[in-house]
C-alpha cells in the first residue's frame, strides 16, 4: 500500500524555533494522519515479543531498519545464506505491521554507482520479501547527477511497474553542496509523485549545521515524509553519566517528520553466553538502559533512574501512570521470580516509542499555531527541573 498523497499543511515560520512542519498524509480515501509522528519499528516489535507485552504498539507508519554493516555486509556480498537470513528477518517484521504503511531502512555502507551487483542483490532481496509497502534504496556515494539517475531508475521500476513505493536515502553528513543538490532533485520528484517517503541518516546537528539548514530551507518544497534514522537515544551530556540530551525535538524543527532508532546486530556468541549465564542476583547487574523523558527532551541512565527517589510518572500505554516500583515489578522479573537481565531495557524501548507518540501530539499543536518557541521554553524548564531533582 503506497501513500496516496503527502502535502505540507503548515510550517512554523519563526526563525527562533527553526521551522518545524506538519504534513497532511493521505493513506487512502478513508484514512489520513498528520506528522510529526513516531513510527513503530523493528526494535519495538522485538521488545514487545520478548516481554510478551499484550498492549498494542501502533503507529500509522512502520520503519523497519535492517543492519547490514560490518561482518554482515561482507557476508551479504558473498553468501546466499546471509541474504536469505536478512530477508527472513525483514519479512518477520513486515508481516507484523499490517495496520501501518511500512518501509525498510537498509543500514549498510555506501555503494558506488559501479556496485551494480550489490545494488541488485538489495533490490531482489526486498522483491522476495512479503508484506513490504516500500523498498529502501541504499545510500550512494556519487554525484548529484548519478544520484538522480539511480533514484529515477528505482522509482520508475517500483512505482510505475510494480505499484510499490521507493525510499531514497541521504546522509546528513554528506558534502553540503551535494546534499543541497540531491535535496532539490528529491523535491522535484515529490512534486511528480514518484517519491513520498525519504530517509536521511542521522549525524549530529552541531557538526553538520549546513546540511540541516539546507533541509530547513527546503521544508516547504518536500512533499514527502522525511524520516531520520539511527537517531541515538542518548545525546550530549546534561549531567555527566546521568542525564542526556535527546536530539528529536531539535531535529524536528529543521523539517524532520519522524525518527527511528539504530538497529543493532547481536552476535550469536552473545546469545549463547546469555542463554547459559546465571540470572542476575541484583538489579545493578541488568543490561544498561536509558529511560526517555520526552517532555524534557532528555534521557536518564538506568543507574540514575533506579537509584533516584524521584518518580517520573508517565501516562503512556506502557507505563500507565504507575510508580517506578510497579514498573520494575512488571518488567524486571521472570515468571519464576528470577531477575530478567534484559527486561527493563526492553521496557525502556517500548516506553520511548509510546511516550514519544503522546508528546508529538503537543508538538503538532504548537507547530500549527506557529508557537514552537513556547514549547521549547517549556521543554527547557522541564529539563532544568529534572536536572535539579537528579
Amino acid at each position: 500500500m503506497i501513500l496516496d498523497s503527502v502535502k505540507v499543511r503548515s510550517i512554523d515560520t519563526s526563525i527562533s524555533s527553526k521551522g518545524g512542519r506538519i504534513l497532511d498524509v493521505k493513506v487512502n480515501s478513508s484514512t489520513s494522519f498528520l506528522t510529526p509522528v513516531r513510527p513503530v519499528s523493528t526494535i519495538e516489535l522485538s521488545s514487545k515479543s520478548f516481554l510478551g507485552y499484550r498492549g498494542e504498539i501502533r503507529s500509522p507508519i512502520a520503519a523497519l531498519p535492517l543492519n547490514i554493516n560490518g561482518e554482515a555486509f561482507e557476508k551479504f556480498k558473498k553468501n546466499n545464506g546471509m541474504v536469505k537470513k536478512l530477508r527472513q528477518e525483514l519479512e518477520s517484521t513486515s508481516t507484523n505491521t499490517a495496520f501501518s504503511v511500512n518501509f525498510p531502512i537498509l543500514q549498510m555502507p555506501e555503494l558506488s554507482v559501479t556496485d551494480i551487483q550489490y545494488e541488485k542483490i538489495a533490490f531482489d532481496m526486498q522483491m522476495n520479501t512479503r508484506g513490504l509497502d516500500y523498498f529502501s534504496m541504499p545510500v550512494y556515494k556519487c554525484s548529484p547527477a548519478d544520484y538522480e539517475m539511480k533514484v529515477v531508475d528505482w522509482c520508475t521500476s517500483l512505482v510505475d511497474e510494480l505499484k510499490i513505493g521507493c525510499v531514497p536515502q541521504l546522509r546528513m553528513d554528506e558534502d553540503p553542496e551535494h546534499f543541497e543538490e540531491k535535496l532539490k532533485i528529491l523535491a522535484s520528484l515529490t512534486k511528480s509523485g514518484l517519491v513520498n517517503v525519504i530517509n536521511v541518516r542521522f549525524s549530529r546537528p552541531e557538526d553538520n549545521l549546513h546540511q540541516y539548514t539546507k533541509l530547513w530551507e527546503c521544508r516547504d518544497k518536500l512533499d514527502a515524509i522525511i524520516n531520520c534514522s539511527e537517531v541515538p537515544k542518548k545525546g550530549n551530556d546534561i549531567v555527566p553519566g546521568s542525564l542526556f540530551q535527546d536530539y528529536e525535538t531539535q531535529i524536528i524543527q529543521y523539517g524532520i517528520d519522524s525518527i527511528s532508532r539504530r538497529k543493532e546486530r547481536v552476535s550469536p556468541k552473545f546469545i549463547v553466553t546469555r542463554n547459559f549465564a546465571p540470572s542476575p542476583t541484583s538489579l545493578d547487574e541488568v543490561d544498561p538502559f536509558y529511560v526517555a523523558v520526552h517532555r524534557a527532551s532528555a534521557t536518564i541512565s538506568s543507574k540514575t533512574w533506579q537509584s533516584s527517589s524521584h518518580e517520573e510518572y508517565c501516562t503512556c500505554p506502557v507505563c500507565k501512570g504507575r510508580a517506578k516500583s510497579d514498573i520494575i515489578e512488571a518488567y524486571a522479573y521472570k515468571d519464576n521470580g528470577e531477575i530478567e537481565p534484559s527486561g527493563l531495557r526492553y521496557y525502556s524501548v517500548l516506553h520511548d516509542q509510546q511516550s514519544d507518540a503522546l508528546e508529538l501530539e503537543k508538538v503538532r499543536k504548537h507547530i500549527s499555531s506557529e508557537d514552537m518557541r513556547t514549547y521549547d521554553m517549556t521543554v527547557k524548564g522541564n529539563r532544568e527541573d529534572l536536572q535539579k531533582i537528579l
